[in-house]
């Protein structure tokens, strides 16, 4: 049996991540990659009306990463490396790690965790998790029941 895209999540998970990247793998579109990006203005960003038609999540999910990463909303780096809260970093060269775009998008999109093709940032506890129950919440439930 084929798996989905989203299933080998090793082969998706990296580091860190431009704002295409997170773009592409948030809609389920890492397997398209190289082809979408081969067609863009700035490879590193997916603008309003690129692959619109074909999708449409696709320039609403990076526009969404970069206006986070312009209002310090997101914490971003420069080409996977931290850098100080001051310090200026080219647009084309901000990158966002995968602990911090984990948080944020927890906390912004938490209907996003839940879906299968989101595999490759949220583990399945992540994922099945309600919004009120933490992690710790869930752990400990787990050790009672074994116990």
């Amino acid at each position: 049996m084929a798996k989905n895209p989203w299933e080998d999540c090793d082969q998706l998970r990296l580091p860190f991540y431009r704002p295409f990247d997170v773009a592409i793998r948030w809609c389920g579109l890492a397997d398209q990659a190289d082809r979408i990006a081969a067609a863009l203005a700035e490879p590193w960003h997916v603008q309003k009306g690129e692959w619109a038609e074909v999708y449409p999540c696709l320039a609403k999910h990076s526009e969404s990463v970069a206006y986070a990463m312009q209002c310090g909303l997101l914490r971003y780096g420069r080409d996977g490396r931290d850098v100080g809260t001051n310090e200026q970093v080219a647009k084309s060269r901000r990158t966002v790690t995968h602990a911090h775009l984990k948080d944020w998008l927890r906390t912004n999109y938490p209907a996003d965790v839940q879906k299968p093709h989101m595999a490759w940032l949220f583990d399945d506890v992540e994922r099945s998790l309600h919004d009120a129950i933490t992690i710790e919440v869930y752990q400990s439930v787990v050790a009672e029941r074994d116990a």
